[in-house]
Order: C-alpha cells, then sequence, then structure tokens
C-alpha cells in the first residue's frame, strides 16, 4: 500500500473542509487521521482517507456504500469520493477509543455484564448493517468504537460488500479476494476471519457473525479461542456460563470444513 507521507499528507495539510492532526488507524485500504474543521476548530472528526490506489479508483467510480442510520453503526457525516484526489470519508471522532482498548486494559477478563451490553450492541449494528445489504467482512476489536456511554458502535466498513442492486454498486471485491491486477489477495483479519472466506467463498452476513463469537470468546477470557474450547474452560469463575456457551457455538453453526464438520471459533 502507498504511503500518504510520501504524497503529501502530513499533520497541517487539508482535506476538503478537514486540517488533519494525527494518523490513530490504518486499515488494509485506508488511514484513518483524527482532524478539525477548518473553521471550527473545536469541531474534531475522524477523516477516513483511502490510501490503497485501487480503492480510491473504486470510490472515485462507485461512491461509498448506503448509509447505516443506526446508535449503533458509525455514522458518516461528510465525504467527497469522487472529485478529491485522494477520497475520503468523515466520520466523528470516538475518545473512549476501541473495544481492542478495553480488552487491552482488561487483560484477564471483562465483566459479563459489560460483555453483554457490548454483544448487545455489536450485534444490533451488525443488523442494521446487514438490513441495508452490507456486509462488514472485518469484524475484530480495533473496528468497534466505544462512545461517550461506552456503547460498542461498529466502524471501518472499508472492506464492506453491498448486494443491493438498487443502489448500483459493484465490488472490486470477489469471492472473497481483493483483486489487483491478475493476483488475488484474502483480505480482512486472519484471527477473525470465517473458514469459507479462507476457502476462497464470498462472505455473507454469517461470515460477520462468525467473527463477532472470536471477539465474544476474546472479551470474556482476555484471549482468542485456541483450537476447539468454549469461554468456561478458560474461565472457570462465568456466572452464565451456558449461556455463553450456546452463543458461542450458534456463532459457528453455519460454517463447516471440506468434510462436512462443524468448525468450532
Amino acid at each position: 500500500m502507498s504511503d500518504l507521507v510520501a504524497t503529501g499528507i502530513s499533520p497541517g495539510f487539508r482535506l476538503g473542509n478537514y486540517v488533519l492532526e494525527e494518523e490513530i488507524g490504518r486499515g488494509a485500504f485506508s488511514h484513518i487521521w483524527k482532524a478539525t474543521h477548518h473553521e471550527n476548530p473545536g469541531r474534531v472528526v475522524a477523516v477516513n482517507i483511502a490510501a490503497n490506489p485501487a480503492y480510491r479508483r473504486y470510490l472515485s467510480r462507485e461512491g461509498i456504500l448506503p448509509e447505516i442510520n443506526h446508535r449503533n453503526a458509525v455514522p458518516i457525516l461528510d465525504a467527497d469520493t469522487r472529485f478529491a484526489d485522494f477520497p475520503y470519508i468523515v466520520m466523528p471522532y470516538y475518545r473512549n477509543g476501541t473495544l481492542a482498548d478495553l480488552v487491552a486494559q482488561h487483560p484477564a477478563r471483562l465483566p459479563e455484564d459489560r460483555v453483554r451490553s457490548l454483544l448487545q450492541d455489536l450485534l444490533a449494528g451488525l443488523a442494521a448493517a446487514h438490513q441495508r445489504g452490507i456486509i462488514h467482512r472485518d469484524i475484530k476489536p480495533s473496528n468497534v468504537l466505544l462512545d461517550d456511554q461506552g456503547a460498542a458502535v461498529v466502524g471501518d466498513f472499508g472492506l464492506s460488500l453491498s448486494d443491493s442492486s438498487l443502489e448500483g454498486l459493484r465490488s472490486i471485491v470477489q469471492s472473497g479476494s481483493w483483486a489487483v491486477g491478475c493476483q488475488p489477495t484474502i483480505v480482512g483479519t486472519l484471527a477473525y476471519m470465517a473458514p469459507e472466506i479462507l476457502e476462497g467463498k464470498p462472505a455473507t452476513s454469517a461470515s460477520d457473525v462468525y467473527s463477532v463469537g472470536i471477539i465474544l470468546f476474546e472479551m470474556l477470557t482476555g484471549r482468542r479461542p485456541n483450537g476447539v474450547e468454549f469461554p468456561e474452560e478458560v474461565r472457570s469463575d462465568l456466572l452464565e456460563s451456558s449461556r455463553w456457551r450456546t452463543l458461542y457455538a450458534a456463532s459457528c453453526a453455519h460454517h463447516s470444513s471440506g468434510s462436512g464438520m462443524l468448525v468450532q471459533c
């Protein structure tokens, strides 16, 4: 991926109405910057800038995905995906960080009531996206933001696909791969990736749910699963162990290996 700094994107650079302050994250195809409005420095936002040349061309040609109007999905505040030299999308800046930060602050485990609340938020945000025909494809803790009330908000739909013919979108990602030239590359984050994507099959809403299962395990235990195991096998003090086991197993229910055997998260 091209380095945006080499092209002049650096602190103080103005992109549309926004002045970039500092880079706060990187995705597979974009960089995320903290920025302020040039006429209102008190308005702090996050600007997702397309870095990959092929992704820039895609955004310029196809535009952004349909907006998801839900409190548990990051809203789009502004965008220029067609005329800017570097297509960008403006989103709220979440000062409380990400779910990955929260898990890191509690390396042993999160309280079960906190896990329950975050899981409900995460599933609600994804359900809203799926209802719009949008598959996220890269659900992981660093893509789940925390708002001022501590609620989970699904962000970074940069790898998402839309199957909504009404929107007229065509994805440059085919069969779970990003094709650059003639070389397909599987995209997403391996540790949270559903088996069918690894096999080169198209992502579905169930693929996102599989990733949520990995996150559930991680919130409960402080780590990702190691082979076939359940949360209560790692954390013996769970008060709702049967509930978590059922939810965790359900997240894997629609995924199978080539032999037809159930693949555990």
